[in-house]
C-alpha cells in the first residue's frame, strides 16, 4: 500500500520567493493533486487562495506547518507543463 502525501507546497499570491509547506488534512488527502487551488492561513488571520505546487511527506524544519483549510477544485487547474514553465520563469527572472 502506497503512503499518501501529508504535506503540500503551496504557491501564494504574495511577493515571496518560495512556496510554503502546509499539512494536508486526512479528509483532503484522497482528492488533492498538484495544480488545484486551496485555501490556507498565512500569518495569524489572513486567508489566501493558493495553488498546490507539489505533494510530499517531508515535514518542514523551520516552522510548524498549518493545515490546508479547504480544497476549491475537483480538477487540476494548473497542469504540470504550466507549472514547469512557471518554475523556469521564476528561475530565469527572479
Amino acid at each position: 500500500m502506497s503512503r499518501l502525501p501529508t504535506y503540500a507546497e503551496v504557491l501564494l499570491p504574495l511577493h515571496i520567493p518560495a512556496t510554503y509547506t502546509y499539512l494536508v488534512p486526512t479528509e483532503l488527502m484522497a482528492g488533492l493533486q498538484p495544480g488545484m487551488r486551496v485555501v490556507v492561513q498565512f500569518g495569524k488571520t489572513r486567508l489566501y487562495t493558493g495553488v498546490v505546487w507539489a505533494l510530499h511527506d517531508r515535514k518542514p524544519k523551520e516552522y510548524q506547518a498549518k493545515p490546508l483549510l479547504d480544497l476549491l477544485d475537483t480538477t487540476v487547474l494548473v497542469p504540470a507543463k504550466l507549472q514547469a514553465f512557471g518554475d523556469w520563469l521564476a528561475t530565469y527572472y527572479l
